[in-house]
């Protein structure tokens, strides 16, 4: 059981952050409300800027004793100040974090105006005051708009604990869209296990945007792509961290951000890399020297760009281009009840036909291994990606003066399939 007792002013220092599923903490959204607090003077004593507190019962009697304050007049503030100060005991909270850090880099500001509640055990407060919990995420809502990638944990979260009310009110927050999206990547168990995973490391589903993903899976069909990517990303994250889940979790936006389409065999890239570990910037959380010197030393030996979920978006808007030209030119009206992309292709790939290689633009030559429905594809798509400007629509490319563009490209394209896929 909970219960508020006063209202009291808690040393900055004092404030402690409760892990309790919050939205990660931004650094940007920190600078924002930072600038804000800069230019004006700042009044934490004002209803909408206190923040709740929580402490357990013996903590109370610590600091009433220290105090010298009885509990009722503890009580009394509720209604009128002044507000007594509580420095030298810890203070829990669960939302509000980006004003408190805010208010610590101001350098203005020495304490906060708390609600202060109390619990008699950290494991019965977690247990049975959900909906407290639930509604210090609303009330604090304002400070940080929800991403995707926020909706989208919440939702996987109400969804594995069966509760349909967290689930009905996070599923609100989603235009018809995204909600296609949703139930696109619940009909696909590996990717919906692959998203699963990269909650641990919080500041990677920072990068989801659901909305594109509907369009990945339901009109382009690339599940097969969509599926390797996320795979990938993971594989790279796990090789970073060692797989110990106390470095996954110390995976923050900035350390995302930082290190997101950085290869570290550039020369340019080691050293903004090496910088960042020195700034503090990357991997701020793990504070022991062994630990930073070992993940610097993964990160510095990957061989391969660093990606994350922003980089599988672009990704995915090249290919998407592609599939689209594949569809006009090659499938049928009705070839997407076939499956995804790459079912549908192998239908009309010959695998007695030989194996055949582009060596430059337009000019073929034949392989000497057996045939490959996996390198006829890549031929595909890369040709038609390297053509998209003439091949995107049916019709001829139109500039400005509505002159259509030359679109000689378009034969050495069909060129690329006749060679590698054959009608059945």
């Amino acid at each position: 059981m909970i219960r508020l007792v006063g209202i009291v002013e808690v040393a900055l220092d004092r404030l402690r952050i409760l892990e309790l599923g919050q939205r990660i903490y931004d650094p940007d959204r920190c600078d924002y409300l930072a600038s804000v607090f800069g230019g004006h003077q700042i009044d934490s004593e004002r209803t909408n800027n206190q923040i709740d507190g929580i402490i357990l019962e013996e903590s109370l009697q610590e600091i009433l004793l220290g105090l010298r304050l009885p509990e009722e007049r503890l009580e009394a503030t509720l209604s009128d100040g002044p507000y007594p100060q509580v420095y030298k005991h810890d203070v829990y909270y669960i939302q509000g974090r980006h004003r408190i850090e805010a208010a610590k880099r101001s350098g203005d500001v020495l304490t906060w105006v708390v609600r202060l509640h109390v619990t008699d055990s950290w494991p019965n407060f977690i247990r049975n005051e959900t909906g407290f919990i639930q509604s210090q995420t609303d009330w604090y809502s304002h400070e940080k708009e929800w991403s995707d990638g926020d909706i989208y944990v919440k939702l996987r979260e109400s969804q594995v604990s069966c509760d349909e009310d967290i689930e009905r009110q996070f599923n609100v927050r989603l235009g018809p869209m995204k909600r296609k999206s949703m139930a696109d990547i619940e009909a696909r168990p590996e990717i919906q296990t692959a998203l699963d995973r990269f909650k641990d490391f919080p500041g990677l589903l920072q990068g989801l945007r659901l909305g594109m993903m509907y369009k990945y899976l339901s009109w382009h069909h690339l599940d097969a792509e969509v599926t390797k990517y996320m795979r990938h990303i993971e594989q790279v994250y796990v090789a970073l961290t060692d797989g110990v889940e106390y470095v996954q979790r110390s995976m923050d936006i900035n350390t995302i951000r930082t290190l997101e389409g950085r290869l570290p065999t550039s020369t340019a890239d080691r050293q903004f890399i090496q910088r960042g570990f020195r700034s503090g910037r990357l991997f701020s959380m793990v504070t022991d020297e062994h630990w930073r010197a070992r993940i610097e030393c993964n990160v510095l030996n990957m061989p391969v760009l660093i990606p994350s979920l922003r980089s599988f978006h672009e990704y995915m808007k090249i290919l998407s281009t592609a599939a689209q030209i594949v569809k006009i030119h090659l499938l049928s009206d009705h070839a997407h009840e076939k499956g995804t992309l790459q079912q549908q292709l192998r239908e009309s790939w010959d695998p007695s036909a030989r194996l055949v290689i582009e060596i430059s633009e337009g000019q073929f030559q034949y392989g000497t291994g057996p045939s490959s429905f996996e390198m006829a594809y890549i031929q595909l798509m890369l040709a038609a990606i390297r053509q998209f400007p003439y091949l995107q629509h049916t019709d001829s490319p139109r500039v400005s003066s509505g002159k259509a563009l030359s679109t000689f490209q378009k034969g050495d394209y069909h060129q690329t399939k006749k060679l590698t896929f054959s009608a059945k």
